[in-house]
């Protein structure tokens, strides 16, 4: 693996937030035949590489920018005023960059993977090299159904809160590159049926690495576990958690710190993106200027709140960036970047302590309440550094609210809090709202003292699911929109 990673580390990040689109965009007449771009071995690793550079947790991490987490910084000079007004049509910027990009890195891996399938080894260690590779490129476009699913996936009505549900319209699925074809929108079940075949054919192919660098026996179980919790196989989501619970560790209260800050500990990292020096991309940038570490975009009042000054929790000091905030500022932490390099850490695309919290829910889901609680409170134990008392829960909601709190601060800013507030909303019968001042001397409100409208994002709103993307109307008569839109 240290041949691959050298490759990533030379290979440039620009792809991550550029225009791209998929393969109804590209011209046969462009294209340069499989067969003959994709040749060896070799080849075949470097398509591989691209995948993985064109998968971009940043894109999710942006979508945390429409909810509660977040606010305008003292040094704004207007980044991320669309998403903090929370606005979101067909035009918008984010949908079309998450349905192209992910598409992108699909049909990527649908023109080399045919004929990575079709090579025939001339030894036991080339026919491992081509498993390997055949098995992280179909993790890969399995996720990258999964991250559309989530998104996209919508109701038949704006009341219809169950998006999951199975008869749901999800999102295409795509495994070829014929730019003839106009596809319609597979169902929620039908999607979570091809990306569970997926993940079987590579976790049979995978072998047992370990370089949590790259695709694991470990990442693709964690992939079946977030699956499994949102749409609705609790027992197969309590199981999966339990695979990793039973292999990693959560992290003290050092060691996490070290994990995000300095980027200097894996203890509980389940799968991680390189984001260095050589390769580029620095996740702090969505927040901040990295050269100055000035902010554009802070943490929220009401998440800044739940971290309160005074707490043991570390996670304060994760969240918040407690070093270099003046008077009045809440300064992301969690991106901070390692010694010399601002605002540039790797991605922890999955850590065990989301899968103490899936456990945590699917346990709630089942009408097993102190099992939930259990699971809490060993998160809690690991983040205070000392026993913490075991939360009650007296019902489901009681449970989902406070698991969904306890994610909204372990998971902050890694692209989840959107997507945790569209699929609970039947159970906390709350939508989006921005937080007022706290009482609190030189701390403004999230947005209305800069003169930005940031009202919220009703329980019944077209904007707790992604809009299919202008482009993709334009370019497919098929395809059909969410309601609202």
């Amino acid at each position: 693996m240290k041949n691959i990673k050298i490759i990533l580390s030379v290979l440039s990040l620009s792809v991550m937030l550029s225009s791209c689109s998929d393969a109804r965009d590209i011209s046969p007449t462009d294209l340069i035949p499989e067969q003959n771009a994709f040749q060896t071995i070799g080849d075949i690793q470097q398509g591989l590489n691209s995948a993985y550079l064109r998968y971009v947790p940043e894109l999710l991490i942006q979508t945390e920018l429409y909810t509660d987490d977040f606010r305008i910084g003292s040094q704004s000079g207007g980044q991320n005023l669309n998403f903090l007004r929370q606005e979101l049509n067909i035009s918008s910027v984010l949908p079309n960059a998450v349905w192209l990009g992910r598409y992108r890195m699909i049909t990527d891996i649908n023109l080399y993977l045919p004929i990575a399938e079709s090579i025939v080894a001339e030894n036991v260690q080339e026919q491992a090299t081509l498993n390997s590779i055949i098995a992280q490129s179909l993790t890969l476009r399995a996720l990258g159904h999964l991250d559309l699913m989530l998104l996209f996936a919508a109701g038949n009505s704006l009341t219809d809160f169950d998006i999951y549900a199975g008869t749901n319209l999800a999102v295409p699925i795509t495994t070829d590159v014929d730019v003839t074809r106009l596809p319609s929108r597979s169902t929620v079940s039908e999607v979570a049926e091809f990306i569970t075949s997926e993940l079987d054919r590579a976790s049979s192919l995978l072998g047992n690495p370990t370089d949590n660098d790259f695709i694991t026996q470990e990442a693709i179980t964690a992939i079946r576990a977030r699956l499994a919790l949102y749409t609705g196989d609790y027992a197969g989501a309590i199981n999966q958690a339990n695979v990793l619970i039973n292999q990693f560790p959560l992290a003290n209260t050092t060691q996490y710190f070290n994990m995000f800050r300095t980027d200097t500990d894996e203890t509980e990292v389940i799968w991680s993106l390189i984001r260095n020096q050589a390769a580029g991309g620095s996740p702090g940038g969505l927040f901040f200027f990295t050269n100055t570490r000035g902010p554009h975009t802070e943490v929220s009042n009401e998440m800044a709140n739940l971290v309160p000054m005074g707490t043991a929790d570390v996670r304060r000091s994760v969240v918040l960036d407690l070093t270099t905030s003046q008077p009045g500022e809440t300064r992301v932490g969690k991106y901070f970047g390692r010694p010399g390099e601002n605002g540039r850490n790797n991605i922890k695309v999955f850590r065990v302590s989301e899968q103490y919290l899936i456990r945590a829910e699917a346990q709630a889901r089942l009408g097993n309440l102190v099992g939930a609680a259990a699971s809490v409170s060993a998160l809690l134990d690991a983040r205070f550094g000392t026993p913490q008392p075991v939360p009650v829960y007296n019902n489901l909601q009681e449970a989902i609210v406070d698991i969904l709190e306890q994610r909204r601060i372990e998971l902050f800013a890694e692209g989840h809090r959107y997507i945790d507030l569209r699929r609970t909303r039947d159970i906390t019968g709350e939508g989006i709202t921005k937080d007022g001042t706290l009482g609190i001397p030189g701390v403004s409100d999230d947005c209305g003292s800069r003169g930005v409208n940031c009202a919220g994002i009703p329980i019944n709103d077209q904007r707790f699911a992604m809009p299919i993307p202008v482009n993709e109307l334009n370019a497919n008569p098929d395809i059909t929109q969410n309601p609202g839109y």
